[in-house]
């Protein structure tokens, strides 16, 4: 929201987007919906959940006709928490794709805005090997000594700038090139979606391999 100047108006803005994001899952026929209505709806959904996923999340399991959790028994110990849950691509292909292509443009936003703490967000951040804002920093240093802005205008999330190709059994390769304000292209954001192992389905795909040309 500090992007646009709208922190005043940061709930109204982000209701009115969860509203958008639940007509168009709701109201838009499956045979009318391509590669960029599954973009806009999984760019929707990352937005709002980023900031308040309650908007979304208790209506989505409505939708999905989840059923309530029962009352716990009075003296009982207490549950322990679920595993994490394994993501299904197959179920959904192209859900799936517009989400790593919403969490690809939102990490290059991020970086474009040298907002490194949101970048680090952005990121599926293992144990060992977390990229740190001030990596990030690190690792952008280089882009800025040759251009001086990154292309945030719908130009940047054209197709042929974001490439997803699956390289190995529930393993994606996901690249998105950085436009500068003249159009080129020379360097990119280079990342892995690993679902091998499970995954909490709710934190960000992406493993940030390197940024470079």
């Amino acid at each position: 929201m500090r992007e646009y100047e709208l922190p005043r108006s940061e709930g109204v803005l982000l209701r009115y987007l969860s509203e958008a994001y639940k007509v168009l899952v709701q109201t838009v026929p499956e045979r009318f919906r391509d590669e960029s209505v599954d973009d806009v709806v999984a760019f929707l959904r990352a937005t709002v959940r980023g900031v308040d996923s309650s908007l979304v999340d208790e209506w989505e399991r409505m939708r999905d006709g989840a059923a309530a959790a029962p009352e716990p028994v009075r003296g009982a110990a207490p549950a322990l928490a679920p595993p994490p849950v394994a993501l299904d691509p197959a179920a959904n292909p192209r859900a799936f794709l517009g989400r790593v292509r919403a969490e690809l443009h939102r990490l290059l936003g991020a970086l474009g805005r040298r907002s490194h703490e949101e970048a680090a967000a952005a990121l599926h951040q293992p144990a060992d090997g977390a990229w740190t804002p001030r990596m990030l920093e690190e690792a952008m240093a280089p882009y800025w000594a040759e251009h001086a802005r990154v292309d945030l205008t719908p130009r940047a999330r054209r197709p042929e700038n974001t490439f997803v190709t699956e390289v190995g059994p529930r393993r994606w390769k996901a690249v998105q090139r950085i436009a500068d304000e003249a159009g080129e292209v020379d360097w990119m954001l280079e990342c892995v979606v690993d679902l091998s192992a499970p995954r909490d389905p709710d934190l960000p795909l992406l493993d940030l391999v390197r940024i470079g040309t």
